[in-house]
Formats: structure tokens, sequence, C-alpha cells
């Protein structure tokens, strides 16, 4: 199932960084996934800020197997009804054996609006798995669609890295 609409469920995990759970953004040689977690950092004190984000790519697991990292997400997901953006401050735990690894690197833009540009992004190369349990609990909270539409590279650099 896509997500196609603006509203997005985001979770501030510090001063510097908000995580965003979206459909799918991206089409990779793998191809589409259901979810994308957005680790989104931005410097502080820099001028000009930058942005960086690292993107986790979920699939559906048809096996009953919870994403211990997802999970502490989920209790904190507010329902979204309408298009905006809910901040919640947490602290998470980093799943660095779904994170770890080859990655896509390229220069891009944010994924929800103004879509600024100049934004650093690291695609984790390996999908994650979610359990359906876990997607109705994301579809709970957020209803509607919020994917945004698949953007040209025009000639941007896609750089694959193998760790």
């Amino acid at each position: 199932m896509l997500v196609q609409s603006q509203s997005v469920a985001s979770l501030t995990s510090s001063a510097t960084s908000t995580s965003t759970f979206r459909a799918n953004t991206r089409f990779l040689a793998s191809g589409t996934q259901e979810m994308e977690l957005h680790l989104v950092h931005t410097s502080i004190n820099v001028t000009p800020q930058r942005t960086t984000v690292i993107a986790v790519r979920f699939t559906l697991e048809e096996a009953d197997d919870t994403n211990s990292f997802l999970a502490q997400f989920f209790p904190q997901l507010p329902p979204v009804t309408q298009p905006v953006t809910t901040r919640t401050t947490i602290r998470i735990q980093l799943p660095f054996k779904e994170i770890k690894g080859a990655y896509y690197r390229y220069n891009g833009s944010l994924t929800t609006p103004p879509c600024t540009e100049g934004v650093n992004w690291a695609v984790i190369a390996k999908l994650a798995t979610f359990s359906p349990a876990q997607f109705n609990q994301l579809r709970a909270a957020i209803p509607v669609d919020n994917a945004r539409p698949l953007q040209n590279v025009n000639g941007r650099p896609v750089t694959f890295f193998a760790l």
C-alpha cells in the first residue's frame, strides 16, 4: 500500500534530529518498499545550515516478527487526521544492525514542503522488515497517504558505497 499525500508523523529525537515515517519516496534497483524512515539531522551553530537525511527502507515481512526499533516509536505516534507535522520528543535507540553496511549517497531535497534543496542523503541499501501488526499500527496513526512522487535524478550522481 503506497501512501500519497503530504501528512507526516514526525518525532523529534534531539534538538537537531527528526525521525519521520513516510511511505516509499525512492526507487532503487531493489524496487520500491512499503515504508521509509527518515532520520533528519540539521546542523546548529553552522552557517550555512546543513541537513543530512539517513533513510532506512522497510518491507513488509509476512511473518509476525516485530521490528524492535520501530516498536519504540508506535506508542508515541499521535493520530494524524489532516496534513500536519506533529513533533514529540523521545529518546531512541538507533538500529545499528539495520543501518550499518552498504548505502547510496546523493544530494537532493527534503521530501516535505518546501522541499528544500541541498540535502545530503544516505539511503541504507539493505531493506529492514516490519510486521503486518506494525504496518496496521502505522496506518492507524497515519491514515492518509503521504509519499512524495518519485523525483527525476536530473543529472545528479548517485554513489553506492559498500562497507
